[in-house]
């Protein structure tokens, strides 16, 4: 009789989401408890989460999770490493989604990049801050 495969205690899908919320909990320096009431769940639920105790989880609350993060679930599955969409882009170019989502003409785009080059530019320390620890903290 053949032995069921062993999956990796970090390969449970409950436990990459209690990471992942654990992650943007601390992003958004929110308390255990403050986290868990913007969620509608139980803190002790969130800690039991976050500490990768959890094999899986209920869709349902899967959901309300990524709700709570203003996410839709397929973005938040992706962030979690859940999902993979076959490449390390998550989201579409930002002229295909401007022409999508908002219809906008070819010099409203232009003006939207130039306007992102300046962000960027004017936040150069804080993004490579936030990049670095996001780095570190998923071990890239």
């Amino acid at each position: 009789m053949k032995k069921k495969a062993e999956i990796p205690q970090e390969e449970y899908m409950g436990r990459k989401i209690g990471k992942y919320i654990k992650y943007q909990r601390q992003k958004r320096a929110l308390s255990l408890a403050a986290f868990a009431q913007d969620l509608n769940l139980d803190a002790s639920f969130i800690l039991r989460l976050e500490n990768g105790e959890y094999k899986t989880l209920r869709l349902d609350v899967t959901e309300k999770i990524a709700n709570g993060l203003d996410m839709t679930i397929g973005d938040f599955l992706l962030k979690c490493h859940i999902l993979d969409n076959g490449s390390k882009s998550y989201i579409p170019s930002l002229e295909f989604y401007l022409r999508e989502k908002f219809q906008f003409p070819d010099e409203a785009i232009e003006d939207v990049k130039l306007y992102i080059k300046f962000i960027q530019e004017k936040y150069k320390n804080k993004i490579k801050e936030m990049k670095d620890a996001h780095n570190k903290y998923w071990n890239l």
